[in-house]
């Protein structure tokens, strides 16, 4: 449960920022606006898509240092 809750804090950090990021002249000069356009957008779920596609990039990424960790303490181990 600890972990699921590190992931969802996560994937929550990786949608602000992006969405700020990604959109940050509309957000600074009308950010009411842009949310009502939202609505009427032809892919109004494209921010929750592309926060997807960059919390699995990291989380791949997070994957991939952990099991270099693991296999490096096993060969450190072993000598």
């Amino acid at each position: 449960m600890k972990n699921l809750k590190k992931i969802t804090i996560l994937y929550i950090v990786v949608f602000i920022l992006s969405s700020f990021i990604i959109h940050i002249n509309v957000w600074l000069t009308s950010p009411v606006s842009h949310i009502k356009a939202l609505f009427h957008h032809s892919l109004p779920y494209h921010p929750l898509l592309y926060s997807f596609l960059i919390f699995l990039l990291i989380v791949v990424f997070i994957f991939f240092i952990q099991l270099l960790i693991k296999f490096f303490r096993k060969i450190l181990k072993n000598k």
